[in-house]
């Protein structure tokens, strides 16, 4: 028998019984988990486990299954001689979401939902859940974590963090579980390809006081001289002289209004590599790989073709993304728009539904195959 987390499980104890006259005794339980271990549930018609009830039909039920119940139900005349055995299986029967560090979060309420409540992700299951919403006292979540909208329909939280990673459990009035639904959240991942000398900016999606930015260069498995190691270049808000690569050359926007980020200039192929951006938990909130392209011969080109402008030669380089990559889009939530500036490449995350939805068309991706014509016509390319 499955059941899932927090339904209801009934183990019917007279039926079955080899013959009338065989009464049955004891009820034992045991676990999957740890494994081995059984304990009484009834013995007689005393209830031992509290957390059952006995029912007029002469059935043991528990209101709220959990993980742990998972196991061996065994029904007989003794603890030794048993003549039923029912083996529950508890599934968690979650729809699980993934939502950007820094985005929306929505969980939609129904007709008949009574309450919604939170067990953060890692907690005991003996810990109480905490209360987000309820209807019988609406305003109970004004001063909390989260805010009703549409009319009661939906309720939502801004700006997500891993704090907010967990179990959302929506009940009936009579404490019936609805729905169970477990949000993760995971960092933006981007990818970025610029040509020395140029600018890159790492856009932002928490407060400037709380960026940590640590950059690990890429080197090619092939390269004899020794492998640099992470540096940290941004701790707190405030930038770091670590690495003379990046020296006079990090500095962050607090925005005013606009989107924040810490923009690297000058660029160099000393600067190819991952962007972390993690917030003071040590949470990811963005990965960047950064392409830097150095074109030895681009002068001799464009003196010979001068009708090529760099918008040619990016398409030569590599094939554009179509315009309207996917977004991901689920049932009961809908994040907020925290899109990258147009030269971003967004790497979508496998196991979300999909839909179109229109954004700027990012920069193009250098390829192989694009490196290859870009040699033949004027030279060296360098990553």
């Amino acid at each position: 028998m499955t059941v899932c987390v927090g339904n209801e499980f009934s183990l019917p104890v007279n039926s079955g019984r080899p013959n009338e006259f065989i009464q049955p005794r004891i009820v034992s339980f045991t676990s999957k988990s740890p494994p081995g271990q059984t304990h009484i549930i009834l013995e007689k018609t005393l209830v031992k486990d509290p957390r059952f009830e006995w029912t007029k039909d002469q059935s043991l039920v528990l209101k709220e299954v959990t993980l742990n119940d998972a196991g061996r139900y065994s029904i007989g005349v003794t603890a030794v001689f048993s003549y039923k055995t029912v083996t529950l299986i508890v599934s968690e029967c979650l729809h699980s979401y993934r939502v950007n560090y820094g985005e929306d979060f929505q969980h939609r309420i129904p007709e008949d939902g009574f309450w919604l409540e939170f067990s953060s992700l890692g907690s005991p299951p003996e810990s109480k859940p905490v209360m987000l919403w309820d209807r019988r006292n609406p305003e109970m979540s004004l001063g909390g974590r989260g805010q009703m909208q549409l009319n009661g329909q939906m309720w939502v939280a801004r700006k997500v963090t891993p704090v907010d990673q967990g179990n959302y459990t929506m009940r009936s009035k009579t404490g019936k579980l609805m729905s169970h639904t477990r949000l993760t959240i995971q960092g933006h991942a981007f990818n970025v390809t610029r040509f020395t000398k140029e600018s890159v900016s790492l856009p932002l999606f928490l407060p400037v006081h709380d960026v940590m930015l640590t950059f690990s260069p890429a080197q090619s498995p092939d390269d004899p001289r020794p492998r640099r190691g992470p540096v940290q270049l941004v701790r707190d808000g405030q930038v770091l002289d670590n690495d003379f690569h990046f020296l006079n050359r990090v500095s962050v926007d607090v925005g005013y209004g606009q989107p924040s980020g810490v923009i690297i200039s000058g660029l160099s192929t000393k600067h190819a590599g991952v962007y972390y951006i993690r917030d003071h938990g040590g949470h990811l909130v963005s990965s960047t790989i950064l392409n830097v392209i150095a074109l030895v011969g681009l002068f001799l080109f464009r003196k010979r073709y001068p009708n090529c402008s760099l918008s040619k030669i990016c398409c030569l380089l590599g094939n554009s993304p179509p315009a309207n990559p996917p977004t991901i889009n689920v049932q009961d939530y809908s994040p907020g728009v925290h899109e990258p500036s147009p030269s971003y490449t967004r790497i979508q995350h496998p196991g979300s539904p999909r839909k179109p939805n229109p954004i700027a068309s990012p920069a193009p991706t250098v390829t192989s195959r694009g490196l290859k014509k870009a040699n033949s016509l004027f030279g060296t390319v360098k990553l």
